[in-house]
């Protein structure tokens, strides 16, 4: 929905000021002064539409960024999450199994409760309250003895990482451009528009022709633009496929100490 409401505000914006345009140059300009001003409306077309082809491309290049940074941003705080599972393997089996069937839970909730709130830049208060506990388990394990102490130091530094992953997708989720932006677009395609009345033959089928040849490419750029300026939604969307990958690898193992420290433990490791 974000990115059908973006197109259609997009589409609303060019129409308006297209048809303001197109009626002024068929009203107050004659066919005859249209025919001389032609050599001059096509190198302005020219120049207009090279420059209105920069600015599209610079805004759908840090569309395309800020879609990558939030796919790395999700990727990276699974990851690190992984890490936090991984190494709480390490320590006694309280903390163990409590910091262990919290990452559970936080996975389950990003997965099933916050992501179809990331199209609005929310945050679910259960994955933050799972979030605070985990910090909570994590500052009080007591490590008691060289190896523990070493585990602990990674795992930590893991769970600082997972802590700023969060606050950076829970902060700096784009969430589609600015009124302003779109405006500024729809501007320039509309003088684009308008510069196509100066230059229209009399047959006004070849006139539709041409003001398609122009539109189809423009909207089909418009809509990859809205697109990646909405990464939690549209076609091209990030997923939880980093997360649901985790919890099949990784988090589907027990809460067993490691076999080398419980001999009773069955080797999992294969």
């Amino acid at each position: 929905m974000p990115v059908v409401l973006d197109m259609l505000l997009f589409l609303a914006i060019l129409f308006v000021f297209s048809s303001i345009g197109g009626y002024c140059v068929t009203k107050f300009i004659p066919q005859d002064v249209k025919v001389a001003l032609r050599p001059v409306s096509q190198q302005t077309f020219n120049v207009t539409g090279m420059m209105f082809a920069i600015l599209l491309g610079f805004f759908i290049a840090q569309s395309m960024r800020d879609y990558t940074n939030s796919h790395n941003d999700i990727i990276n705080e699974a990851n690190s999450l992984g890490e936090v599972f991984r190494d709480a393997r390490g320590f006694s089996e309280v903390d163990r199994v409590r910091i262990r069937t919290l990452c559970r839970q936080y996975a389950d909730s990003v997965i099933n409760d916050e992501w179809n709130l990331l199209v609005e830049n929310k945050e679910n208060s259960k994955s933050q309250e799972i979030m605070n506990e985990l910090w909570n388990a994590a500052l009080s394990v007591q490590p008691h003895d060289q190896r523990e102490q070493a585990i602990y130091d990674g795992f930590f530094k893991a769970m600082n990482d997972l802590g700023g992953y969060r606050r950076v997708r829970t902060a700096n989720n784009p969430t589609g451009l600015s009124l302003s932006f779109w405006i500024i677009i729809a501007v320039g395609a509309s003088a684009l528009v308008t510069l196509t009345f100066l230059m229209a033959p009399e047959h006004r089928a070849f006139h539709t022709a041409v003001l398609a040849c122009f539109l189809v490419p423009l909207t089909l750029n418009i809509y990859l633009l809205a697109d990646y300026s909405h990464p939690f939604a549209g076609l091209v969307t990030v997923r939880p496929v980093m997360f649901e990958s985790l919890k099949r690898k990784i988090m589907s193992q027990d809460d067993s100490a490691p076999h080398f420290i419980d001999p009773n433990a069955k080797n999992e490791f294969h």
